[in-house]
């Protein structure tokens, strides 16, 4: 039996990555280039590229988590 696994993925730009759906949004007023990951609902990145460098925040608490899904659907709707 296989596991069920939910994967999202937006970016600024085209991103060809082999036959999977990456939904393009507009760039928003953001520090940087986003950068969100959310792993299983339990654990989560919140950060930012520039350039060659990356600055972010990795957490596993419930607040933060909620934190990242809520900015992921966010830039998903412009806001």
């Amino acid at each position: 039996q296989q596991a069920g696994v939910e994967l999202g993925i937006v970016s600024i730009g085209a991103a060809p990555l082999g036959g999977l759906p990456v939904d393009v949004i507009e760039a928003p007023e953001w520090p940087g280039e986003p950068v969100l990951l959310v792993v299983d609902a339990r654990a989560a990145v919140i950060g930012a590229r520039s350039g060659d460098s990356f600055s972010g925040h990795f957490g596993s608490g419930a607040g933060f988590v909620a934190a990242a899904l809520r900015t992921f659907d966010a830039l998903r709707e412009g806001r």
